[in-house]
């Protein structure tokens, strides 16, 4: 037997006096095997054998519930219920070896699960795989289910959409939006549309569709928040390394926890006929062809709905047409004066 053979591996030190060597072999042959399991987190119907010191190591929320003293510390089980147990095992198996594999399907779930569970580096990733998908053909669906993860995504779906307006408006998708999306719709320097009819056009069949109350002629929109309520849930952003206890009051154990909790449709309140005249406000009238003003828009039975507010109506959009008409004839006005000389 050569000098080589059947000796044992060492660490060349001569010239640093230390050195890196790894040990620790991948955590996936422990998750498999169950080996020295000491917690077990139930989501749904499964089970899931895990062990408290990688979950914590992964997870703020894991290590926030294991290091607060509460009841969570000390118990062999615990049970998470807004998260589906599919999209768990994904994150788990991320959590002890480092993969994920992400879809278009299953991104939403789980940059929103992994909000929930405060695993940053997931929710890196997700972000850096929404920035490669995002399409004016799936930004509705990422839009529904991920607006309340974060805000500058939100307005950046919002910007597609605005970009994408004629083609897009009109949409049930479209119609689900609400009156804050609205706004920013409007107001958006993206907006691209031919008329400023359609955007009149498009936000009275906005209003038609308010999914809590009843249509014009007396049925009852689509609610289309509830559509969504099921796959949505409600996220706590809170600074785990700051403070642990404000975790901890959210814990799985709380029957009260904002975390256990699928996320709750708006209850009845402002209706959108209420929003549609601040909205209108926010258009350029003067922009407006004067049959859509007479044949449409003074016509329109949500408008005529109640006679005074009507009447109120009729005189701010002359007040406002009549002043910004002004202004863009000054401004012409002042080109052209400009030109001669």
């Amino acid at each position: 037997m050569s000098d080589m053979e059947g000796a044992i591996p060492c660490l060349d030190t001569s010239t640093t006096g230390h050195g890196h060597i790894h040990i620790v072999p991948d955590f996936g042959v422990y998750k498999d095997s169950s080996i020295l399991t000491d917690v077990t987190v139930v989501v749904g119907t499964k089970e899931f054998k895990c062990h408290r010191s990688i979950l914590a190591a992964a997870s703020d929320f894991f290590k926030a519930a294991f290091t607060c003293g509460l009841r969570e510390d000390c118990e062999r089980k615990i049970t998470l219920k807004a998260i589906d147990k599919n999209i768990f095992s994904t994150i788990l198996t991320c959590m002890y070896t480092g993969e994920i594999k992400l879809t278009e399907e299953n991104l939403p779930d789980i940059w929103r699960a992994a909000h929930m569970l405060l695993i940053a580096p997931v929710i890196k990733e997700c972000e850096e795989f929404f920035e490669t998908v995002l399409r004016c053909d799936n930004c509705f669906e990422f839009f529904f289910q991920v607006k309340l993860l974060c805000e500058n995504y939100r307005c950046r779906m919002l910007d597609l959409i605005a970009d994408n307006f004629f083609h897009l408006q009109g949409s049930s998708d479209f119609n689900r939006l609400d009156a804050e999306d609205m706004k920013y719709l409007i107001c958006s320097d993206k907006l691209n549309l031919a008329h400023e009819d359609d955007l009149i056009e498009s936000l009275l069949q906005w209003a038609e569709n308010d999914p809590h109350a009843g249509s014009i002629d007396g049925t009852h929109g689509a609610t289309s928040e509830d559509q969504c309520a099921e796959s949505c849930v409600t996220v706590q952003t809170v600074d785990v390394a700051s403070d642990h206890s404000k975790v901890a009051e959210n814990v799985m154990g709380n029957p009260d926890c904002e975390l256990n909790k699928p996320y709750q449709a708006p209850g009845p309140g402002v209706t959108r006929v209420q929003q549609l005249a601040d909205l209108l406000e926010c258009t350029r009238y003067c922009l407006m062809s004067r049959r859509f003003l007479g044949e449409r828009l003074f016509c329109h039975p949500l408008i005529r709905a109640d006679a005074s507010k009507a009447n109120t109506l009729d005189l701010d959009l002359d007040s406002k047409i009549v002043f910004q008409a002004f202004r863009l004839f000054i401004t012409r006005v002042k080109f052209r004066w400009w030109y001669f000389l």
